[in-house]
């Protein structure tokens, strides 16, 4: 299962200075706050006021997930400058410290912003250290759920794989190198389907599961997903180019550099990352290949099984000599019919 509710830790993360005895300081806790999905307990705050203006430092025991079981320990916050108003809470040039699934503890900039009125918590974070390289996130939270605009640069795919499987099993039989600059956003309802879409840049890129079943090597292109997770996940749309590389998914092996690749899937319906329905795809390679239809596909739950595969597929314009000899020909070598 796929496990999303993790994003709430970014509400609440920190580190802070100690405060001077000679500036008047207000301090306050609260032991457990409650919703639906998560609890908070260990709350606390000081609030300063120096010659500078007012500063403040909150400090969280531990933010319990109720879906997933997870949770984060000793998360602080440091807010250099607070504005007050009669209508928000502003905290500016803050610090924000936390140990998050599957990174160290770290500390990286950023503000929040929380609405009285309204009861929304922006908050924008910066130079965050993750899977090597570096991301930002901008995370706006009401009592209708969680919208996450993100973005980051030179992540490594290996360690991408690592962190995501965190939350689904399905990539734990997975593992890769190679580098991706990624941006996106993330909407999670309290009440409804949940939504994630994705651009990603991915150079280099190779990905095995341990079953020798599925392999690329040295992909370069784009990749582009718009997933929505409900009570089955529905990948809405997924594209992906490619002009440099090579893929192999049991029985099938594609050469991108020598034939651009290009694949658009929609309404793709998956409960387990494990079966796949494709109501419709379009793969084209050029003078190789031009077909749309639907497929069927299913991932070997057991060690060395090949990939199964059915399909109804329309062949457009494509080179038949062509195809011939870099699918049909590949696949009978060594065979009776070779």
């Amino acid at each position: 299962m796929i496990r999303l509710a993790f994003v709430v830790v970014f509400h609440l993360v920190a580190t802070a200075p100690t405060l001077g005895a000679e500036n008047p300081v207000l301090e306050g806790s609260i032991e457990r706050i409650t919703s639906g999905s998560w609890t908070i307990t260990g709350f606390g705050s000081i609030l300063e006021l120096t010659e500078a203006g007012l500063s403040a430092e909150f400090h969280i025991d531990r933010i319990a997930l109720a879906e997933s079981g997870q949770t984060f320990d000793d998360i602080r916050i440091a807010c250099e400058v607070v504005s007050l108003t009669t209508r928000s809470v502003r905290c500016e040039r803050a610090a924000f410290t936390a140990t998050l699934p599957g990174l160290k503890r770290q500390t990286f900039p950023g503000t929040f912003t929380y609405d009285r009125y309204t009861s929304v918590t922006s908050i924008q974070l910066s130079d965050m250290s993750i899977a090597d390289g570096q991301a930002r996130f901008d995370i706006r939270s009401s009592e209708a759920g969680f919208d996450v605009r993100f973005a980051g640069a030179k992540l490594q795919l290996g360690a991408l794989l690592e962190l995501a499987s965190l939350f689904s099993d399905t990539f734990s039989a997975y593992s890769g190198s190679g580098t991706a600059d990624v941006t996106g956003t993330l909407n999670v309802r309290s009440n409804g389907p949940s939504r994630v879409v994705v651009e990603a840049e991915i150079d280099e890129a190779a990905l095995a599961n341990n079953d020798g079943t599925i392999a690329t090597d040295g992909v370069k292109g784009k990749l582009e997903l718009d997933i929505t997770f409900d009570t089955v996940t529905t990948i809405d749309r997924l594209v992906f180019d490619s002009d440099k590389g090579e893929a192999y998914m049991e029985p099938v092996y594609a050469s991108f550099s020598e034939h651009r690749f290009h694949l658009h899937a929609a309404d793709v319906i998956t409960p387990d990352f494990e079966f796949f329905d494709v109501r419709h795809f379009t793969l084209q390679q050029e003078s190789l290949l031009d077909a749309n239809g639907s497929m069927t596909l299913r991932f070997p739950a057991d060690e060395g099984a090949a990939v199964e595969i059915a399909a109804e597929v329309e062949l457009r314009d494509a080179s038949v000599n062509n195809l011939y000899t870099s699918l049909v020909q590949v696949q009978l070598a060594g065979t009776v019919l070779g």
